[in-house]
């Protein structure tokens, strides 16, 4: 068995790579598309300009170069383009809808294009729900996506019905949060 040396063990291009390999696990489980239809046609609202902004997940470091971007900018009344990862060459262009289910807010999402792979074809998967936490004092939001796993077996009707059941665990559906703050709050 090949032994690793102790400097890529423990020195910068093992750091570099750690963050990198963690980079792309995070932007899948954020961005996983789950349905080739949407959860939702109709109920949307307006859009939220707190969203509109580029957020940052790493608020610890203080280089923007080494940090998880999301890009979130208003198209028009009720429509996003969301980018994520901004800062990555994978990254994925989103339409983001904001509605409210309940007292919770969430963005479905409509794949567009990625980087990576360019126009999904038009039977693809590109639909997906995040639900967003939002505390606008001080400039933060919880992102929840849709856990793939627990709904491989469901369809965006039976993910609809549960999400407007009131008595649903939403933690059950979606997976770990992932916090983010806004870059020019830093």
């Amino acid at each position: 068995m090949a032994q690793t040396s102790p400097r890529l063990q423990n020195g910068p291009m093992m750091k570099t790579l750690f963050r990198l390999l963690l980079g792309s696990v995070i932007a899948v489980f954020l961005t996983e598309c789950l349905y080739t239809e949407p959860v939702f046609k109709e109920g949307f609202s307006k859009i939220d300009p707190d969203l509109n902004a580029v957020w940052v997940n790493d608020p610890k470091s203080g280089d923007p170069r080494k940090m998880e971007l999301a890009v979130c900018a208003s198209l028009d009344d009720d429509r996003y383009l969301l980018h994520y990862p901004a800062s990555d060459k994978d990254g994925i262009y989103y339409e983001a809808r904001l509605l409210k289910v309940g007292s919770r807010s969430v963005l479905q999402l409509r794949e567009l294009a990625s980087l990576n792979e360019g126009l999904p074809a038009a039977d693809a998967k590109r639909y997906t729900l995040l639900w967003i936490e939002r505390d606008m004092k001080i400039s933060s939001i919880r992102v929840r996506a849709l856990d793939g796993e627990k709904l491989k077996d469901k369809g965006p009707l039976d993910v609809r019905k549960m999400l407007e059941t009131s008595s649903t665990d939403w933690i059950g559906l979606f997976g770990d949060p992932m916090d983010f703050r806004r870059l020019n709050d830093q």
